[in-house]
């Protein structure tokens, strides 16, 4: 997904949009830009999982 606010648009569309055939490509070049946002929510899931 990217989103702005609350306004999402999901991987494939976004993938679309760039010219790519498959939403796998646009994970393969622009994963590492969400490296942050995999930690925070890795440390959400880990507060909510501890309780």
């Amino acid at each position: 997904m990217v989103c702005r606010g609350y306004d999402c648009t999901d991987v494939r569309t976004v993938s679309g949009r760039l010219g790519y055939a498959d939403a796998s490509t646009t994970l393969d070049i622009y994963a590492h830009f969400v490296h942050h946002a995999d930690e925070r929510a890795a440390s959400n899931i880990g507060t909510v999982l501890d309780g």
